[in-house]
């Protein structure tokens, strides 16, 4: 019986490294990390509590998949924050052609099923669904379960809209994630002309001196501005 994930898989070209992690739809979050040319090495699957435990009283309620996807984002966004952005596998949900071995992962024997998911979602033909979002709701409703609402595109007010906003860069995504967490955003590298973000407005500081940023730099910052002008959205 094939199993259904949703996942991505980024890598930084400057240190050869790359991270591949997903979700399978019985709840449980699969990652592997490593160099460039190497096989992955596994780390211990994170399985939903309500999949390990269902009948607990805090659990009542809880999603099997919700705890997973939470991971997931969070996954996402501490690797971008760590360099790893280019994207060697985009968001995608697609069907593996194995079986998810749930049995032996909770009895903890996960290292054969985790190993044969992961070479099947590598060696995958994947047809990228836009943004990771895009693809998490696209799981979800592949399962037939809740999802979050596609966020509506914002305009400017008294101005109609004229078709889709354009997307955010994964950059852009992860500060948005960071500034909702009310963290504040700065610059990668130390500048003698420096800037903050946060959710409450943007702070240039400065003394007396003069900084030309490069495109890196520059790119950093606008993905900064792009996250705190989407925050700050009224809609």
């Amino acid at each position: 019986m094939p199993t259904t994930v949703v996942g991505f898989r980024l890598g930084c070209d400057g240190r050869g490294r790359q991270v591949t992690v997903f979700v399978s739809q019985a709840g449980v979050l699969y990652r592997s990390a490593g160099p460039y040319g190497k096989r992955p090495v596994l780390v211990r699957p994170e399985v939903s509590p309500v999949v390990g435990n269902p009948s607990a009283p805090r659990l009542a309620g809880e999603q099997p998949l919700a705890g997973p996807i939470r991971s997931l984002r969070e996954q996402h966004a501490e690797c971008l924050r760590h360099g790893l952005t280019r994207e060697l596998i985009p968001p995608v949900v697609t069907s593996l052609a194995v079986e998810e071995d749930l049995p032996a992962v909770l009895q903890g024997r996960p290292r054969l099923p985790q190993q044969k998911l992961t070479d099947a979602f590598l060696g995958a033909v994947h047809r990228p669904a836009g943004s990771l979002e895009d693809a998490i709701r696209q799981f979800q409703a592949v399962l037939g379960r809740p999802r979050r609402p596609a966020p509506a595109p914002a305009t400017v007010p008294g101005q109609r809209r004229s078709g889709p906003e354009r997307p955010l860069s994964p950059r852009a995504q992860a500060m948005l994630r960071a500034l909702t967490h009310h963290r504040v955003l700065t610059p990668e590298g130390q500048l003698e002309v420096g800037w903050s973000v946060t959710g409450d407005g943007v702070r240039l500081h400065t003394e007396g001196a003069e900084h030309m940023l490069d495109r890196p730099a520059a790119a950093e910052l606008h993905a900064a501005l792009t996250a705190w002008l989407r925050y700050t959205d009224p809609s």
